[in-house]
């Protein structure tokens, strides 16, 4: 007889993996098959006397065939999975905890949708991790990797991110004590923020086309939490400059840092102090010698300069 093809309908199709059906071509067994069917069929949910009656097969015969099963790894109690890790979960242990609580393979469907692809075996055994043994609910899940492919979008590096990657947010996230979808959100707009006021601050100290080191970006953060805005930054910038020609992250530390003792938040408040200490040394002059006049015009054009210099040697390196 020739080779025939033919063409399966699709609507309410029962679909066995690759390996599953390797195994059961090879065990040569109709009826262990036909079990495996069944079980698919019904979601994973399994009696041996009801199999009897719906199949017509008596009972020894239907747990003979799921002993077989059992013995290629297709057929998985999963009870044997509770408390175990879920990076030691076999494919096959995976899918039968997956089935076992319907809310897995929504999350895997949403998951994947966020990040534009299939998740790896590996990347599903994290996401069941996080998902069975973390505190985070499904919907916060979403949230996190959705956040994590915002951040790898905005810097640009040509590539998405992992579940590994996600997997370490998430435990930052837990760090932080966020554990509702509520306390995410306003988690992210904070960050929105301050990504906008570094990017601000940046523009200031004439850093562009390249990104922060940890150091610099520390240093940003840390005027930002004592209050200071990207106004009072850069008039600490521009003291620093001009008392050593230079962005000296730790002078201008000292500065910022001797302002926020004093309570010293706001350019006016700062100016004011100025006024009332002349010709005393200003605060934040740091340490080197006291400037007792007012910046001059000569000063101002001094500054111009210098940080058009320090500008240009950012944008060669």
């Amino acid at each position: 007889m020739s080779d025939r093809r033919f063409v399966l309908p699709e609507q309410n199709a029962v679909v066995i993996g690759a390996e599953a059906a390797e195994k059961l071509l090879q065990s040569g067994d109709g009826d262990a098959a036909l079990l495996y069917i069944y079980i698919i069929k019904n979601k994973g949910a399994f009696s041996a006397a009801r199999a009897s009656a719906e199949l017509g097969k008596s009972t020894a015969m239907i747990e003979i065939s799921a002993g077989k099963l059992a013995e290629m790894g297709l057929l998985i109690s999963v009870d044997r999975i509770i408390g175990r890790d879920s990076s030691e979960l076999t494919q096959e242990e995976l899918q039968a905890a997956a089935e076992s609580d319907p809310a897995f393979p929504a999350l895997v469907q949403e998951s994947q949708s966020a990040m534009g692809r299939l998740l790896s075996g590996d990347e599903l055994r994290i996401l069941y991790g996080l998902y069975s043994e973390s505190a985070f609910p499904p919907e916060l899940i979403v949230l996190l990797i959705k956040w994590c492919m915002e951040e790898f979008e905005r810097r640009r590096s040509g590539r998405m991110p992992g579940l590994r990657y996600i997997q370490r947010t998430a435990a930052e996230w837990e760090r932080l004590g966020i554990y509702s979808v509520r306390s995410a959100e306003e988690y992210i707009e904070r960050q929105r923020a301050l990504r906008s006021s570094i990017g601000e601050v940046k523009k200031i100290l004439g850093i562009s086309d390249r990104t922060l080191a940890a150091p610099e970006r520390d240093f940003i953060v840390r005027w930002m939490d004592m209050g200071f805005g990207p106004e009072a930054i850069e008039l600490a910038y521009n003291r620093t400059v001009l008392n050593t020609g230079k962005l000296a992250w730790p002078y201008m530390d000292r500065i910022i840092s001797k302002w926020a003792e004093k309570g010293l938040l706001s350019v006016d408040r700062i100016k004011a102090e100025d006024r009332k200490l002349r010709p005393k040394e200003r605060p934040g002059d740091g340490p080197s010698k006291p400037r007792e006049h007012s910046v001059t015009a000569a000063d101002m054009d001094k500054l111009r300069r210098m940080r058009e210099k320090i500008r240009g040697s950012e944008n060669d390196d």
